[in-house]
């Protein structure tokens, strides 16, 4: 898988193809209608704004695609709405235990 993603100048440049774009404004759009006044759904609304305001469209090679920046905290906010989308939107039985997986233990 190519990575899409950069680090630069205290933002990540995050390249995405327009189905993509699509399906990342649709979730957001998904979390920040089910509950406006919740701040989970506020955190989703700004940043599809952010991202509808500032994301630049181009096309290279005959192939359209775009390019958004997210500093990191807006990167952060971006995983922890995903993981909620996720909980929200799937089957529990559809759900793996990778925690249990993930890194090891922290000393107590």
């Amino acid at each position: 898988m190519k990575d899409n993603s950069k680090k630069t100048h205290g933002s990540i440049e995050v390249y995405l193809p327009p189905e993509e774009v699509n399906a990342l404004l649709s979730a957001l759009n998904a979390i920040a209608v089910a509950d406006p006044e919740n701040r989970t759904a506020r955190h989703a609304e700004r940043l599809k704004q952010k991202i509808l305001k500032h994301g630049r469209r181009f096309t290279d090679k005959g192939t359209e695609s775009s390019v958004i920046y997210f500093y990191n905290e807006e990167a952060a906010t971006l995983i922890h709405l995903f993981s909620f989308f996720t909980l929200v939107t799937q089957k529990p039985e559809m759900i793996t235990d990778f925690f249990s997986q993930m890194g090891r233990p922290r000393k107590e």
